[in-house]
């Protein structure tokens, strides 16, 4: 299991995409959230195989 992500810290740096199924960033997000985020899909990329 993930630990929260930073990104999911502030909720004005993401919303979630129903259709897509996951989260996408908001411009208000700064390049640590767009780096945690990378790392959070890239984790989940490598547990869904």
């Amino acid at each position: 299991m993930l630990d929260m992500p930073y990104f999911m810290e502030n909720e004005n740096w993401y919303d979630f995409d129903v259709e897509k199924g996951r989260y996408i960033l908001t411009d208000a997000a700064p390049e640590r959230a767009r780096a945690s985020y990378a790392e959070y899909y890239a984790a989940l990329d490598n547990i869904d195989g």
